[in-house]
């Protein structure tokens, strides 16, 4: 009976973890409420990521991370929407990282193994292709390591003052990192504690999961994305996704 329980628990084990970044409060957004859970065409926001990620046939399990505080609402977003394959709700940190790191320790507790491909997504991205999530896929089965990002459109320029410019790099070299980032669970993992091995005081800054991978030495692939992966930052955001929804 013992390894017949065994077996079964291992078979429940998921290849394939989306880790939902929805911890953020969105000050910018100057709601009452984090932006994930702004109404858009009579739902949430986050509701549209889960979906999308839900009906991905590749996707196993889907864990999400949010406020302290929010696990009932996640817990009725899922519910109304039919969100199955979400297997955790864990709550954020007091940083992106934190949050990041609270995520994938969850994954851990479901993966495969160390093989298994873990997807980081903001929520503030919700209308996510199931392009884009294929070829992340892909792209940290074969290189371990993949950001998705889009080339700059407009010419960048460098400012030490934030009032003259102190240079400006090759726009054809320069690219805006988005979300979903997804690697290998035992590249990601390690990058975190590695991160968390460097003394606290000389800590680089590091905004994003592939910033962690690419501290430890490690190639990170680019998942070229599309105009309509942007991200929820500023109120004309949640406007521009009303239109994007309606089809207006």
């Amino acid at each position: 009976m013992k390894s017949s329980s065994v077996k079964e628990k291992n078979n429940n084990k998921a290849d394939v973890i989306v880790i939902v970044l929805a911890a953020g409060k969105g000050m910018r957004m100057g709601g009452e409420e984090p932006k994930q859970f702004a109404d858009v065409c009579g739902r949430s926001v986050l509701s549209y990521s889960l979906e999308t990620f839900e009906k991905h046939k590749e996707i196993d399990a889907i864990i999400v991370v949010c406020p302290r505080g929010y696990k009932g609402r996640v817990k009725d977003i899922c519910a109304r929407h039919g969100i199955k394959k979400c297997r955790n709700i864990v709550a954020g940190g007091d940083s992106r990282r934190d949050s990041s790191e609270a995520g994938v320790k969850a994954a851990v507790e479901i993966a495969k193994d160390s093989d298994s491909i873990v997807l980081i997504h903001d929520s503030a991205r919700p209308l996510v292709s199931s392009d884009i999530i294929s070829d992340n896929i892909m792209l940290a089965r074969t290189v371990g390591a993949c950001i998705t990002a889009a080339p700059a459109v407009d010419t960048v320029v460098l400012s030490k003052d934030g009032k003259t410019v102190e240079s400006v790099p090759d726009r054809s070299q320069v690219w805006c990192v988005q979300t979903p980032q997804s690697f290998k669970l035992g590249v990601i993992s390690d990058a975190h504690a590695f991160y968390c091995s460097i003394a606290e005081n000389e800590r680089p800054a590091v905004t994003d999961d592939g910033g962690l991978v690419r501290l430890t030495g490690k190639a990170v692939a680019i998942c070229p994305s599309d105009n309509v992966n942007f991200k929820i930052t500023l109120p004309g955001d949640i406007e521009r996704m009303k239109l994007m929804v309606s089809g207006k």
